[in-house]
C-alpha cells in the first residue's frame, strides 16, 4: 500500500459523494472539488459520484479521474427536501464501484447515510482505510425536518456514525455534536472548509453596488424571508437601502411575492443562479454587508467568501447553525436573533462602520482558510490513516489540526444584544 509522508509522495484517494461540483453547487461537493483541485497536482484523486458529467464532460478537473457510481437522478423533491430514493440508488451503485476501486484511501461524505455502511463493509473486505467526512450532524433535528418519520433519518444517521472508523468534522460545532452522539473524541479530526483566495482576488467588483447581499439556495431553512422583512426595517433608517438575492430554489416565488407585498419590489433584486463563482465574487465585492439568516448551516463557507471579498456577515443565532462560531469578533460581523428588527439593527451598525482597514483585515482573516492550506491538512489525515493501516480498527487517534493549526475554533461569538430597532 502506498504511503504519503508529505506532498512529494503520491497517494491514491477516492473522494466519495453523490453530488459532484460544478454540476451541483452545495458545500460538500465544492469541498471535494477544491481538495481535488489542490491535491490532484501531486496525488491521484478519483471523484466518485452520480454521473452528472455525462452530458458535459468539459467541466471536469483535467488531472482527476471521475468514477460514475450511478446515473444522475434528482437530489431534491419539488418542496426542496432531499429525495428519499436517491440515497439508495447511490449506495447500491457504490457497492459495485468500490469493488473495483484501486485507490489507497477512501474519504466518503457522511450523507447520504446509507452509503456509509456500504463503504465500511467494503473497506474491511478490501483492507482500505476509510475516513468519513461529517459535514453536519442532525440528531433530533430530523423530527423537525420530517415529523414522526424523522426517526428513520435519525437511525440511519446513528448507523453511519457507528460505521465511521475515522472522522473528519468540518467544524468544532459538528465535532461536539458527534461526541455527544457517542463518537470517540480521538477518532475525530477537525478540518474546516476553505476558499480559493487567488480566484477571489482576481475577480473584479461588479459595477452594480448594493447594500445587503444574500448568497445561497432559496429554501425554507435559509429563512430569507427574515432578510426581506429586515430590509423594510432598515429602510426606516436608510431609505435607499437595497438588497441583492443570489441563488434559486423552491421558495423564490414566495419571496418575490413577499417583496411585492411589502412594497419593496424595486429595492430587492433577485439575480437567480449565476453562471460562475466569479460573478458571485464580483457582486460580493460591490456589496457592503452579507446576511446569512439560515436556521441550519453545517459550516458556512459563504461567510469565508464574504470576508475574502472584504465584507462582514450577519448570521442568526440558531442551535443548528455552525456559522455562528465563525463570527468570533465584531470585525467579522454580528450574531443576532432570528428576527427582522435584530437583523436590521446589526446591518445598520455594520453599514455605518465600513472602512478600507476593515476590508483588509477581513481579507487577511479569510486567507487562513485558503484551500492549499486546508487540502494539506486533509492529506495529513490520509497519511496518518495509511501509516496506521487502520482499515479494520474501530478506534485509535489522529492528530488534530485545530485549533492551534486550524482556523476552525473561535474563542467566542460576537452577538448583538438588545438591538436598537427592537
Amino acid at each position: 500500500m502506498a504511503r504519503c509522508e508529505d506532498r512529494r509522495v503520491s497517494i491514491r484517494v477516492a473522494l466519495i459523494y453523490d453530488a459532484v461540483y460544478p454540476y451541483v453547487t452545495g458545500g460538500g461537493e465544492r469541498r471535494n472539488y477544491a481538495i481535488a483541485a489542490a491535491a490532484g497536482k501531486d496525488h491521484h484523486i478519483a471523484l466518485y459520484g452520480l454521473n452528472y458529467w455525462r452530458k458535459d464532460p468539459s467541466r471536469r478537473l483535467p488531472h482527476c479521474t471521475y468514477v460514475p457510481v450511478a446515473r444522475a437522478v434528482p437530489l431534491y423533491t419539488r418542496s426542496g427536501r432531499r429525495s428519499l430514493l436517491e440515497p439508495f440508488i447511490f449506495a447500491f451503485g457504490l457497492f459495485w464501484a468500490l469493488l473495483r476501486s484501486r485507490e489507497d484511501v477512501w474519504d466518503i461524505a457522511s450523507f447520504p447515510y446509507v452509503a456509509v455502511p456500504v463503504a465500511r463493509l467494503l473497506s474491511i473486505l478490501k483492507r482500505r482505510p476509510l475516513i468519513v467526512t461529517w459535514l453536519e450532524y442532525w440528531g433530533d433535528y430530523w423530527y423537525e425536518y420530517l415529523g414522526p418519520a424523522g426517526i428513520v433519518g435519525k437511525l440511519l444517521e446513528a448507523l453511519a456514525l457507528r460505521c465511521s472508523p475515522r472522522i473528519v468534522a468540518i467544524s468544532d460545532f459538528t465535532k461536539r455534536r458527534l461526541v455527544a452522539a457517542g463518537a470517540a473524541e480521538d477518532r475525530i479530526t477537525v478540518v474546516p472548509n476553505g476558499v480559493d483566495i487567488a480566484r477571489i482576488s482576481a475577480a473584479p467588483a461588479s459595477a452594480e453596488p448594493t447594500d445587503l447581499v444574500y448568497v445561497g439556495r432559496l429554501i425554507a431553512h435559509k429563512q430569507v424571508h427574515l432578510l426581506i422583512e429586515a430590509l423594510r426595517c432598515l429602510r426606516e433608517l436608510r431609505p435607499g437601502a437595497t438588497l441583492l438575492v443570489i441563488g434559486d430554489g423552491p421558495e423564490r416565488g414566495n419571496l418575490e411575492r413577499l417583496a411585492e407585498t411589502l412594497g419593496m419590489r424595486e429595492s430587492v433584486r433577485f439575480a437567480g443562479q449565476l453562471r460562475s463563482l466569479e460573478e458571485v465574487y464580483a457582486h460580493l465585492k460591490s456589496s457592503r454587508v452579507m446576511v446569512l439568516p439560515s436556521k441550519r448551516e453545517g459550516f458556512g463557507t459563504v461567510v469565508l467568501e464574504a470576508w475574502a471579498c472584504g465584507i462582514p456577515v450577519v448570521v442568526c443565532d440558531e442551535p443548528e447553525n455552525a456559522a455562528v462560531e465563525l463570527i468570533d469578533s465584531p470585525l467579522k460581523g454580528r450574531v443576532v436573533a432570528s428576527h427582522p428588527a435584530s437583523i436590521a439593527a446589526a446591518c445598520a451598525e455594520l453599514l455605518a462602520g465600513g472602512s478600507s482597514e476593515r476590508r483588509d483585515r477581513l481579507q487577511a482573516a479569510a486567507a487562513r482558510y485558503d484551500w492549499e492550506t486546508i487540502s494539506a491538512q486533509v492529506l495529513r489525515v490520509y497519511s496518518t490513516s495509511l501509516r496506521a493501516g487502520d482499515h479494520d480498527v474501530p478506534g485509535g487517534s489522529l492528530p488534530r489540526t485545530g485549533p492551534t493549526d486550524s482556523p476552525a475554533a473561535p474563542s467566542r461569538t460576537w452577538k448583538t444584544v438588545n438591538p436598537s430597532l427592537e
